[in-house]
């Protein structure tokens, strides 16, 4: 403001000489809007600008707020799928900066710019603080905790090297799993008996040479995942039939 009636004042506020030939002609308050230190420098002139006043200065330093704490998405927690964690901070400009090992984080940690894969089993606390554009303020840190339990994929089941059906003949069948699994089955006369840690196969093979109706089952476990059961049923018939035209009298 100028005491002198209808004075105009011109200003600037990047500390240059303020004159009616450079500067702002003053007509309503002013902000200074980002955090920073700033010269204001005035002066005034007649109504008609031919006489002025001596230049006044001021410094004004504005100092940054902390920023918003930031916020993690999803929240922490156990899931049974990979997940895509994003960090955002409220306050624009805010540059965030994480851990993902439980430590502190600060100003030379990791700077974050995409979202953050967890695709691997564990547990995994990651931290986050947000830093003022300018620099000079930080945030509350914030802190989430993802254990990630992806369960094992289901192996295939286990194959037969011998379709079930009818034999005359004796037969060995083969019990066929995918590699890194293991096989627990059943053989033996029960439509009923299911496959049993307690059986035990001799190179993953069975056979028959007994006339009878058997029944092998067997699954896979890999990880700790068990497969489908596998199902076949098996007849020996050793029984030949002989007609009359058969005999012969020599």
């Amino acid at each position: 403001s100028c005491a002198t009636s209808g004075a105009k004042i011109y200003y600037t506020t990047d500390g240059t000489e303020p004159a009616n030939s450079n500067g702002t002609l003053y007509s309503a308050a002013f902000t200074l809007p980002t955090a920073g230190e700033y010269t204001v420098k005035a002066i005034a002139y007649s109504t008609r600008e031919t006489k002025s006043s001596g230049v006044v200065s001021r410094v004004y330093t504005i100092e940054e707020e902390p920023p918003a704490t930031p916020t993690f998405s999803p929240a922490g927690g156990t899931y049974t799928s990979a997940q895509s964690v994003t960090i955002s901070c409220a306050t624009s400009g805010a540059v965030i900066h994480y851990t993902t090992d439980g430590t502190a984080p600060t100003a030379s940690s990791s700077t974050y710019s995409s979202a953050i894969s967890l695709t691997e089993n564990g547990t995994y606390t990651i931290k986050a603080i947000a830093v003022s554009a300018g620099g000079t303020k930080t945030s509350s840190v914030e802190t989430a905790t993802y254990t990630i339990n992806i369960p094992a994929s289901k192996p295939d089941a286990p194959r037969f090297s011998l379709a079930g059906g009818t034999y005359t003949t004796p037969q060995s069948i083969q019990v066929v799993a995918d590699e890194g699994c293991t096989i627990t089955y059943y053989w033996g006369s029960s439509s009923t008996q299911t496959p049993d840690a307690s059986y035990t196969i001799g190179n993953n093979a069975v056979s028959f040479s007994s006339a009878g109706t058997y029944y092998l089952k067997a699954y896979a476990t890999k990880d700790g995942v068990d497969s489908d059961v596998t199902s076949a049923t098996y007849v020996y018939n050793t029984s030949s039939s002989t007609s009359d035209s058969d005999v012969y009298e020599l």
